[in-house]
């Protein structure tokens, strides 16, 4: 079983969601590698079925709108991260592809583009159009490989 989590302020605002299967081992990622993980008060889990992890995890932040799921750039907030159905929107009207198509050609490179260079190319060859953080990519290539499986 996995586990969808949301993670609030003092104030109750919420921060972040997230998937993982083992949510302890993820919280201490987060405590060790972002400047945010100290302004969480309180964490709710939810047990999902693995298989459903990766679209309740997009769901709730295109519906919940967290302000911490976005793409951050030496500490600051850039922009909001879009929804993978509206990344397929802008890659079909600018690039004649789909995220799966581009982030197979992506990843099948030698070497690998890294995830971070990933979501920094979308955006500039789709002129600002496509703006994703590497995390999503990340999350939405590993749902591809394994529904492919």
């Amino acid at each position: 079983m996995a586990a969808i989590y949301r993670m609030y302020d003092a104030d109750g605002q919420l921060l972040y969601v997230g998937t993982s299967i083992d949510p302890l081992r993820r919280f201490g990622e987060h405590d060790r590698n972002t400047g945010w993980f100290a302004d969480i008060a309180t964490i709710t889990v939810e047990r999902v079925p693995r298989n459903e992890m990766y679209v309740a995890e997009q769901s709730a932040i295109a519906n919940e709108r967290p302000l911490i799921n976005i793409n951050h750039r030496q500490g600051s907030v850039r922009k909001a991260n879009m929804c993978r159905s509206a990344v397929d929107a802008a890659l079909s009207v600018r690039l004649g592809t789909t995220v799966s198509a581009y982030l197979h050609q992506k990843r099948s490179a030698d070497p690998p583009v890294p995830w971070r260079q990933l979501a920094e190319d979308l955006e500039t060859e789709t002129n600002g159009a496509v703006v994703v953080c590497y995390e999503s990519l990340r999350v939405w290539h590993m749902a591809d490989q394994a529904a492919a499986a």
